[in-house]
């Protein structure tokens, strides 16, 4: 989906009791202007509705739950979320899976860094997929924190100038902490994350599970389980759940 092919994107809301339709927008515009902005590419993929305090937001679009009127942050990379316990940046990529930016930046992986996160703090992997942080947001107390985003060729400029050129890794700039889980000479990467009460689990891409501590980052336990699907740890009644790189569905207990 793309909101300049095939007529672009509808957005319905639908009354959950009698399906009655309440309102529809057409999305078929992006709002770059510039030649050398390129910031279609900087728009994160049209693929999941979520939450965005009173609103609902795709990609950087949002539309207001109740009359369906819609606007555009167009530089912003991340959300502010709300879990229940304070505020706070959460990198919209969160959502998305394909690449999006150019391969002119020599950092470049086809996938993205992944994160989870819950109430004012977000953990995630940095850009070389090795490194874990913790970040903690204090919003309610006045703190800034730079959401507008560059533009493809920006973040090439960026990453010369040896300064965060992925939004993960602006995250990381005031971590609480860091962690390379695997080592220096381990080729795994973190293809698997998510916090599971005050612990984080994460799978290396060849299957070196870790359960780490959230409030510091410690290693607390480690075993082998099968590759695992990028992506592919999820939460649910109290247990881990983990989709294979080879299709299965493994429930990892409690």
């Amino acid at each position: 989906r793309q909101p300049l092919a095939d007529g672009g994107i509808l957005v319905f809301a639908v009354d959950p009791r009698t399906g009655q339709r309440r309102w529809v927008q057409r999305l078929d515009t992006v709002p770059q202007r510039g030649f050398y902005e390129s910031s279609a590419l900087e728009f994160d993929n049209f693929d999941l509705l979520f939450r965005e305090g009173e609103r609902v937001s795709m990609s950087r679009w949002q539309f207001d739950a109740d009359t369906g009127t819609m606007s555009c942050d167009r530089w912003n990379a991340y959300a502010k979320l709300n879990t229940g316990g304070g505020d706070a940046w959460v990198p919209r990529g969160a959502w998305s899976y394909p690449p999006r930016h150019q391969r002119r930046i020599k950092s470049y992986r086809p996938r993205r860094s992944l994160v989870t996160f819950r109430d004012n703090v977000v953990y995630g992997c940095m850009q070389d997929a090795k490194t874990l942080f913790r970040r903690d947001f204090h919003l309610d107390e006045g703190e800034k924190f730079e959401t507008r985003w560059v533009t493809g060729w920006g973040a090439g400029q960026l990453e010369k100038q040896g300064k965060p050129a992925w939004p993960n890794d602006r995250l990381a700039e005031k971590a609480k902490w860091k962690r390379d889980v695997f080592g220096p000479d381990s080729r795994q990467t973190i293809d698997a994350l998510v916090l599971a009460g005050g612990k984080l689990v994460l799978v290396g891409s060849e299957g070196e599970l870790q359960v780490r501590s959230a409030d510091d980052g410690r290693l607390l336990d480690t075993q082998q389980v099968p590759a695992p699907m990028w992506d592919g740890l999820a939460v649910a009644n109290g247990r881990v759940f983990l989709t294979t790189a080879d299709g299965q569905l493994l429930c990892l207990g409690k």
